[in-house]
């Protein structure tokens, strides 16, 4: 823990992980004052509390230290949450949030689940729905057994090891749960049927990439365009200045 903790405080040293030259500055007070209370007190959602309404890719980048190496599970998800609400104008946080899903354990199906119904909130889906298509795809959904007990298991439904049914329905109850995160992302409306509905997630996917991946090809070329449109001319000697008329 201490050794974390000493960690993330080299990572918030200094300067900013990204230049916050066109960081407004509420924001980069909001930076410092986060940086300063997650540095001296243990509550750390207290710190992030902070971050409140900060959106410039400088702050994405402390969310991002605070995703991967926080102590606590509960902090590493309340920072992932966050990010996923913060607007973009490129699939680069998309692309971000998806390396995070990917980085959590493989067993874990449970926290992957949470973190996959936060990802809908992301309005560029390419790389987050390729992210969890193909964990999706090596899931399991299996069938419920129907089969006879074995020979001296006492009869009925349950052996003596127990009935194997229960933990069954909790992995088919876990599937569901993300196939329902997935289906919530993507905008499928897949149903676990049997036990080739982890394969349906790889089709649906297959059938539908080419169409996503233009979605978000359409969606950064208008941003682009119209962050482009916004920007100032600066002293360009060859332009008029702003209220400045054009000169015969």
């Amino acid at each position: 823990m201490r050794k974390v903790v000493c960690a993330i405080l080299l990572l918030f040293a200094g300067e900013a992980v990204l230049p916050a030259a066109d960081a407004s500055f509420d924001e980069m007070k909001k930076q410092e004052e986060f940086k300063k209370t997650y540095s001296s007190q243990p509550d750390h959602l207290k710190a992030l509390a902070l971050l409140e309404g900060a959106s410039h890719p400088s702050t994405w980048e402390l969310l991002i230290k605070v995703a991967r190496v926080d102590a606590s599970p509960e902090v590493r998800y309340a920072a992932f949450k966050m990010l996923c609400a913060m607007p973009a104008h490129t699939p680069k946080l998309a692309e971000t949030l998806a390396t995070l899903f990917g980085e959590l354990k493989n067993n874990d199906i449970e926290a992957r689940t949470k973190y996959a119904e936060e990802m809908a909130q992301s309005e560029f889906k390419f790389q987050i729905c390729e992210t969890l298509a193909g964990y999706g795809a090596n899931l399991r959904y299996p069938s419920l057994y129907t089969g006879a007990p074995p020979p001296g298991a006492g009869g009925g439904a349950s052996f003596s090891g127990g009935d194997p049914n229960v933990v069954i329905k909790k992995q088919r109850k876990e599937f569901e749960k993300f196939l329902e995160a997935f289906n919530k992302v993507s905008g499928a409306t897949l149903l676990a049927k049997d036990k080739y509905a982890p394969s349906t997630i790889k089709k649906w996917w297959e059938d539908n990439k080419a169409k996503v991946l233009a979605e978000d090809r359409e969606k950064a070329q208008k941003y682009g365009a119209e962050d482009k449109a916004g920007q100032p001319q600066g002293d360009n000697p060859l332009l008029p200045r702003s209220g400045q008329k054009k000169t015969e």
